[in-house]
């Protein structure tokens, strides 16, 4: 057994005008970045808000209306501005671009062609397929503006951590490594077709956790602030899962992401059409 009073080293002692050792890097999380994921994990809650209104009289004018259950979202319309924004305030993004599918990214970028492979093979050609089959936004956009919208300024958000605090973009948006380093060369034009023809990669994160979104929304109305905490704390040890599924992944995720890719696509597809 590892005897950790002896690994560990002493902390040197400060006196005045000394400079603490560990304090020599920047955290990864500054203040400024988790100010600004809690707005636009705000701004998020109030899109899932306004699809969630207009999804009950429209017929589902956004996937998004069928991604959490009603209850969760009718839940969701009842909280107070102030419990919104409890509910928000996460070192994580509450949304998910789907980066932990990197075959899917990987392709959509472009590293395909540039002769990345994963596992010793190419990018898996169904990647490209269904991409492809959003062949418009006018076919598979959003009836929502302000959908489009977001997705646009989550892309660009994602591309700047990656290019300026990679860390943070692989514990706020669980983006793996490889997709991280394909987004920094990506151009803006590039970025912006994705979310136009693939608007369908923009969704709740965790939204088939049983109780992942119930839990949080009960708890933010309820005002139990620990509690809360401690759901919020649960996202942390998800996106760790996450990523270490996405980075060494079993020989049957690839295969499970393909259907849930597909299927995501088809039910945007159906809903576009209504």
């Amino acid at each position: 057994m590892t005897n950790h009073n002896m690994d560990c080293t002493p902390v040197p002692e400060l006196t005045s005008g000394s400079e603490c050792p560990l304090l020599d890097h920047a955290p990864v999380l500054t203040v400024a970045l988790l100010t600004r994921m809690q707005r636009l994990n705000l701004e998020y809650l109030q899109l899932l808000l306004e699809i969630g209104h207009t999804g009950a009289q429209l017929s589902g004018p956004c996937a998004h209306a069928e991604s959490l259950p009603a209850s969760t979202l009718q839940n969701l319309r009842q909280l107070s501005p102030s419990a919104l924004q409890s509910m928000a305030a996460t070192p994580y993004a509450l949304y998910t671009l789907g980066f932990e599918d990197q075959e899917f990214w990987l392709a959509t970028l472009g590293a395909a062609a540039n002769g990345s492979s994963m596992h010793g093979s190419g990018v898996h050609d169904s990647s490209l397929r269904v991409a492809e089959e959003a062949t418009s936004a006018s076919e598979f956009g959003c009836r929502l503006p302000r959908h489009a919208a977001f997705g646009e300024v989550v892309i660009f958000f994602a591309w700047h951590m990656s290019v300026a605090n990679p860390w943070a973009a692989r514990v706020m948006c669980g983006m793996p490594a490889a997709v991280s380093a394909c987004l920094q060369t990506a151009s803006f034009g590039k970025l912006q077709s994705v979310m136009r023809t693939c608007p369908w990669v923009l969704m709740p994160r965790w939204s088939s956790h049983l109780r992942f979104w119930p839990d949080l929304v009960r708890l933010a109305a309820g005002g139990d602030v620990p509690a809360l905490r401690q759901t919020q704390l649960l996202g942390n040890q998800l996106m760790a899962c996450d990523l270490r599924l996405a980075e060494s992944p079993p020989p049957e995720l690839a295969a499970r992401q393909r259907a849930a890719r597909s299927a995501q696509a088809q039910r945007w597809k159906l809903h576009s059409h209504r």
